[in-house]
């Protein structure tokens, strides 16, 4: 039986992925309870500053909130790399 553990820990501030296309500030979510949807770890997270529900999020839709926003020349696979 395989072991799945969870990437993110209670309390760790988070945003979702696509708010990282978005122009406005991305909202800030904490990790409030962590879970499974469909087998799969999940993570139910509550607004950073008034702590509203905000629902369950599979990992593949989150990313911790101090992530840069836009890729980085080495990142950037369109980059000549200096070229």
């Amino acid at each position: 039986m395989a072991v799945t553990h969870f990437k993110y820990i209670m309390g760790q501030v988070l945003r979702e992925r696509a708010s990282a296309a978005s122009a406005t500030t991305p909202h800030k979510l904490i990790v409030a309870r962590r879970g499974y949807f469909e087998g799969q770890p999940a993570y139910n997270l509550n607004e950073a500053d008034t702590g509203e529900f905000r629902g369950w999020f599979s990992e593949d839709m989150l990313e911790p909130y101090e992530t840069p926003l836009v890729p980085t020349p080495a990142e950037n696979p369109d980059s000549s790399n200096g070229k």
